[in-house]
């Protein structure tokens, strides 16, 4: 039986990295001992406290409208997300970069302990910028390496994004996004023990120097 190429077997392992559906944490849930706990798994039973959101895409997303058939096709199949924090000269440059290249993103800003654990729950470090283009993760600024990963998702080389054509306003990955928690579990409340009959609050009284109370 005759092998395949070797350049065959790396294309394909390249496609099946794309094509490979993306792990998303969809529930936030914290524990009896207080751990916050970011997962797509359905939380345990005595979870105190559950919401279910899109952690990986919360907030505003990529229309796709009216974009050239080819990045449309990109942005859907392998839709991009830009990982930002405050202060960071490399997150600036790949900002650039991106849209010098015309690629359509959400960008996700992680500046609080919850984004933090969102983010290393979504498989990243807490290191930026960071990528993600569909499945595939990219941590800390590379260009050469980000240009790759677009370029094997399918995304033009070059900019063919409509002159009035903006990205989403960035947002926290966290964020609360409007969504209502699909089940919360507060903390039961104490039972009134106490005896004691409910009386009314006795009126302040107050005087000046003339002796009249007020």
């Amino acid at each position: 039986m005759r092998s395949k190429p070797v350049a065959f077997i790396a294309t394909v392992l390249v496609i099946g990295a794309f094509t490979a559906r993306p792990v998303v944490a969809q529930y936030k849930y914290t524990t009896p001992d207080g751990r916050t706990v970011y997962t797509d798994q359905p939380p345990p039973p005595n979870a105190r406290v559950v919401e279910k959101r899109d952690y990986a895409n919360a907030g505003s997303s990529v229309n796709t409208t009216n974009l050239p058939y080819e990045v449309k096709r990109a942005a859907e199949n392998f839709p991009v997300t830009f990982y930002t924090t405050t202060n960071c000269a490399p997150c600036e440059s790949a900002r650039n970069a991106l849209r010098l290249r015309g690629i359509p993103f959400v960008e996700r800003t992680v500046t609080t302990n919850e984004d933090i654990n969102a983010l290393k729950n979504l498989g990243l470090q807490n290191t930026f910028p960071a990528l993600t283009v569909g499945a595939t993760k990219l941590n800390d600024w590379n260009e050469g390496a980000w240009q790759s990963a677009l370029t094997v998702a399918g995304y033009p080389t070059t900019s063919r994004l409509p002159a009035s054509y903006s990205n989403p306003t960035p947002a926290p990955l966290a964020a609360n996004t409007g969504d209502k928690p699909v089940a919360t579990k507060p903390a039961p409340e104490r039972p009134n023990t106490s005896t004691t009959p409910n009386t009314p609050p006795t009126p302040s009284t107050h005087s000046d120097n003339s002796g009249f109370r007020f």
